[in-house]
């Protein structure tokens, strides 16, 4: 094939394709938009991790084993799982207070040997509670003491070889509660009181009012976050639980149901709890049901709910998740159970006569 024929097939070729190029296409149609649902937003936490303090502080650079040993003698284990009774101790990390504690029990007629710190905001807290802390006998008249914190009351009470005295600081827009418990007696001044009781009064310049400013001053100069958002909502004490159900599958009546919050206020300890309970949404709930028709023991029930508590199965705080547990202790028989409910982690201890069976009954009857 000559070079002319193939320069005329070329320009043939390119005729075509440049004719079909200038042929205007027919329209496409624009595929229809379909709608799909958006994804579930992912929380901006892991509902299991226990909630950090915003403080930004480790308990054991708090105190340290050395300066423990310098006052008992020996160092504690930090052990934040081992206290029974009403202290609101789930609230408070929730809401991001300081919470630690080292030492044994106590049990629920005992004070073991022990620390227990705790540190939050004055908001919500009536000042007035500082003035509060005695308890209507002279063997337990708060004592102030100058030169810790702005203003320091402590309140000391034991026997003869021990003492246990508990300061409350106020530091800036903190209250910060530190309790010695069981400690020496060498840090205290001991007079005997009526009915062989011993009245105590902290030592001046005792290691534990030397460890108590310490610690006031270094959490009070450590940067802090806001309060953590609460994870959810709940209901008062007598919405939170269906009591009639519960007193219908209990066969006894209801006499009463109310919140440990009611009346709480006694130490600053426990009005911390409270104002970190009133922001987080949770609940201390008790409730009793007797037949007055008998001589029949009461039922004693006490519950506790935390919105959005995950993280509580795997703290060790709180027993018996998801299988009962009845056994013995010093206050004696009970009963618990606790679990994760649609709207909260809740745990229950029932007490007195009809126990066995009466955590599930309530955990079932719970609606948040």
């Amino acid at each position: 094939m000559t070079r002319r024929i193939i320069s005329c097939l070329a320009g043939v070729v390119i005729t075509v394709i440049l004719a079909g190029c200038a042929t205007p296409a027919a329209p496409v149609a624009e595929p229809s938009p379909t709608s799909s649902p958006s994804p579930s937003p992912l929380p901006s936490f892991d509902p299991y991790a226990v909630p950090e303090n915003r403080f930004g502080l480790d308990c054991a650079t708090i105190l340290s084993d050395a300066d423990i040993s310098g006052l008992y003698g020996e160092p504690l284990a930090l052990n934040p799982s081992n206290r029974w009774g009403e202290q609101w101790t789930e609230a408070l990390i929730a809401d991001g207070a300081v919470n630690c504690r080292w030492g044994d029990g106590p049990y629920q007629d005992d004070v073991a040997t022990s620390i227990e710190i705790v540190a939050n905001s004055r908001e919500g807290v009536n000042v007035d509670d500082l003035a509060s802390l005695a308890l209507g006998s002279p063997d337990f008249t708060p004592t102030s003491v100058a030169g810790v914190g702005d203003e320091a009351v402590v309140l000391c009470f034991g026997d003869t070889g021990a003492s246990s005295c508990t300061w409350s600081i106020a530091v800036d827009d903190l209250w910060i509660s530190v309790a010695f418990l069981r400690a020496p007696d060498t840090e205290v001044d001991q007079i005997a009181g009526e009915y062989d009781s011993v009245i105590q009064t902290p030592r001046d310049g005792s290691a534990s009012q030397v460890l108590a400013a310490r610690v006031a001053r270094q959490i009070a100069g450590a940067p802090r976050e806001p309060f953590s958002s609460p994870r959810g909502s709940l209901g008062p004490c007598d919405t939170v639980v269906d009591w009639s159900a519960v007193a219908e599958s209990l066969g006894l009546p209801l006499q009463g149901v109310g919140s440990y919050g009611e009346n709480a206020h006694r130490t600053v300890e426990s009005a911390l709890g409270v104002a970190a309970s009133a922001r987080q949404s949770t609940q201390r709930c008790w409730a009793e049901f007797y037949d007055d028709s008998n001589d029949g023991q009461p039922t004693y029930v006490f519950l506790t709910a935390v919105p959005g508590g995950e993280w509580l199965e795997n703290s060790g705080l709180w027993p018996a998740w998801r299988v009962e547990d009845c056994h013995g202790f010093e206050g004696g028989p009970v009963c618990e159970l606790s679990g994760l409910t649609a709207s909260a982690a809740v745990t229950v201890r029932v007490f007195g006569g009809l126990r066995e069976g009466g955590p599930a009954t309530v955990m079932a009857a719970f609606r948040g």
